[in-house]
C-alpha cells in the first residue's frame, strides 16, 4: 500500500493510472468533479493505493472517514478493504456509500458485508414527475386550515445554521444518513438551497437541497415533532413552486431520497407523484470497536457540533 496527501492533482494522475492499467472499474465515486475537486481542497483527504484499488479517504465530523473507491475488480477491492481494516485505527469509523441499481451494486455491498460491515441504511431514490395540477392540489389543502396565512417558508439566512443544523442532526444519523457537517450546512445556505419555516423565532421546519445542471436534488427534509401535523413540507413545495427564483424555473428533473425503512412516507410521496426509480444508495459502517459505532462516536458528534456553532471549528482533520 503507498499513501499520498490527496490533492486534485495526485487524485488524477493516480486515477489515470489506474484506468490505463485495467480497462474496466468499478466505483462508488458519484460526486461530480467539482465537488469532488473542492473536498480534495478544503480536507485533509488521504488517498491510498493498492494492487488494482484507489480509496480516497474524506475526514468526516473529525470522527469518521467516507471512502470512496474506484476498483479494477470486486475482489481487488475486498482485498484492499481487508488490509485497510488491519491497520485501521480503533477510535475511527469507515463510512461507505454505494449507489446505483440494486443489481449491479449488490456484489459490492456484499463484499463489504462479508467483511463485517455493518447495513445501517437503504435509500431510494424519488423522481418526481411534474404535475402542472400540483400548485392547485397544494393550495386546496392549505385554504382548508384556519392557519393556511401563518408559518411561512423563506430561504435560510446564515443566522439559521445552528437552527437548521439543530433540527437536522435530530431527524438524521451521522451515518446512515451521510449528514452534512455544519460547516456544508453554512456554505448551503450562502447558495441560498435552504428553506425554512419559523415559529415564535424558532426554526421548525427545513428543507435542504441543492441543483446542478438544472439537476434538483431535494436531500433532507425535517419538522420539529411538535408541527409534523402543520403540513409545513407542502407549504414549502408551494413557495418553491411559486418562487420568481429563476433556478425553480429551468428544473429538467427533480430527485429526492428516501429511508425504504420509512414506508408511511413513501406512500405519501407517491400522493405527490414522486415514486422509485430503481436507484439505491447503500450505507455501511465498520469500526474495529463495536461500541464505536453507538457510543462514542454519537457523543462526540454532538460535542462537535456545539463546539463548532460556538468556537468555530472549522474543517475536519485527517485520521
Amino acid at each position: 500500500m503507498n499513501e499520498y496527501a490527496a490533492t486534485p492533482e495526485i487524485f488524477l494522475e493516480q486515477e489515470h493510472n489506474l484506468k490505463v492499467a485495467h480497462r474496466q472499474t468499478i466505483s462508488n465515486i458519484f460526486m461530480n468533479w467539482e465537488d469532488l475537486e473542492h473536498t480534495l481542497k478544503k480536507k485533509h483527504c488521504r488517498l491510498l493505493t493498492f494492487p488494482g484499488t484507489l480509496l480516497l479517504l474524506i475526514p468526516r465530523f473529525q470522527l469518521y472517514d467516507d471512502i470512496l473507491y474506484i476498483a479494477a475488480s470486486k475482489d481487488e477491492l475486498t482485498a484492499a478493504f481487508a488490509s485497510l481494516q488491519a491497520g485501521y485505527p480503533h477510535e475511527r469509523v469507515m463510512h461507505v456509500t454505494i449507489i446505483g441499481k440494486e443489481e449491479t451494486i449488490t456484489p459490492e455491498v456484499d463484499s463489504l458485508r462479508a467483511l463485517n460491515f455493518l447495513l445501517v441504511s437503504v435509500l431510494a431514490r424519488m423522481r418526481v414527475i411534474k404535475n402542472p395540477a400540483m400548485i392547485t392540489v397544494i393550495r386546496d389543502l392549505l385554504a382548508a386550515r384556519d392557519d393556511a396565512n401563518s408559518y411561512l417558508p423563506s430561504f435560510a439566512e446564515e443566522a439559521d445554521a445552528e437552527g437548521v443544523y439543530k433540527l437536522l442532526a435530530e431527524e438524521f444519523d451521522i451515518c446512515a444518513d451521510a449528514l452534512p457537517e455544519p460547516e456544508e450546512v453554512l456554505e448551503n445556505i450562502r447558495k441560498r438551497q435552504v428553506i425554512v419555516i419559523k415559529h415564535m423565532g424558532e426554526i421548525v421546519c427545513t428543507h435542504y437541497f441543492s441543483i446542478h445542471h438544472s439537476i434538483y436534488f431535494g436531500l433532507y427534509d425535517a419538522t420539529h415533532k411538535d408541527f409534523r401535523k402543520k403540513f409545513l413540507l407542502p407549504r414549502i413545495d408551494l413557495f418553491k413552486l411559486e418562487s420568481d427564483d429563476p433556478r425553480f424555473k429551468n428544473i429538467n428533473r427533480r430527485y429526492g431520497w428516501r429511508n425504504t425503512a420509512k414506508k408511511r412516507l413513501i406512500a405519501f410521496d407517491k400522493k405527490y407523484n414522486s415514486i422509485p426509480d430503481g436507484v439505491y444508495i447503500y450505507n455501511l459502517v465498520w469500526s474495529a470497536n463495536k461500541v464505536e459505532l453507538n457510543c462514542v462516536t454519537l457523543w462526540s458528534f454532538h460535542f462537535y457540533h456545539r463546539c463548532f456553532f460556538r468556537y468555530g471549528w472549522g474543517h475536519g482533520s485527517s485520521a
